[in-house]
């Protein structure tokens, strides 16, 4: 019985999720509502407060949930190794896992990073997580300029290649555009590290 009622209410959250992101599609997240979540989702009012605030609570979970995914593989960038000697070959495996991970999820990160509102949240949750990250992994006090602008160069390079990739709807395979970052971004990391 208590795993019955478990699956319900998994399944009832997936159809949040999933009626979310429908809505969000159509309309534009600032035009969803919660009634509208609520309806679509086919859930009462109360299951939809016993996971989420309301639509700002219910996105942050669907973006934390896709952050996960990218700090797993982030974890496992070999920092030590870049600072060093710029982009190795271990660095371009979790790289390419990286992209693959954005790739195969590519419609979430096409729309949280297409929509007006969704864009601009999403961009700088994933600033402040890659700050977070080089802070747990004592990057800060590697680098040959200014932090300022050691980060605003690398997370600005880097974000804007990535979204541009996603906005262009991944014409490129994970495989196709590693050649392109690491081109780009090879450059200035060969200069930003002591």
């Amino acid at each position: 019985m208590v795993k019955q009622n478990q699956r319900g209410l998994r399944k009832a959250q997936k159809a949040i999720i999933d009626a979310f992101i429908n809505l969000i599609r159509k309309k534009g997240f600032l035009k969803v509502t919660v009634q509208e979540i609520i309806d679509t989702a086919q859930v009462n009012k109360s299951t939809f407060y016993m996971y989420y605030l309301d639509k700002y609570d219910l996105l942050d979970k669907v973006e934390d949930q896709l952050f996960a995914g990218l700090r797993e593989i982030e974890d496992d960038v070999p920092f030590d190794l870049v600072i060093r000697s710029g982009i190795s070959e271990e660095h371009l495996t979790n790289t390419e896992r990286f992209l693959r991970y954005m790739y195969d999820n590519g419609e979430l990160f096409a729309l949280f990073t297409n929509d007006e509102y969704c864009g601009a949240t999403f961009i700088n949750k994933n600033k402040e997580a890659i700050m977070k990250l080089w802070k747990d992994k004592n990057v800060y006090n590697k680098f040959a300029v200014p932090q300022v602008y050691a980060v605003a160069a690398l997370i600005g390079m880097t974000n804007s290649l990535i979204f541009e990739w996603v906005k262009n709807g991944f014409r490129e395979t994970p495989e196709d555009f590693l050649v392109i970052y690491r081109k780009m971004v090879g450059t200035v990391l060969q200069n930003v590290f002591i």
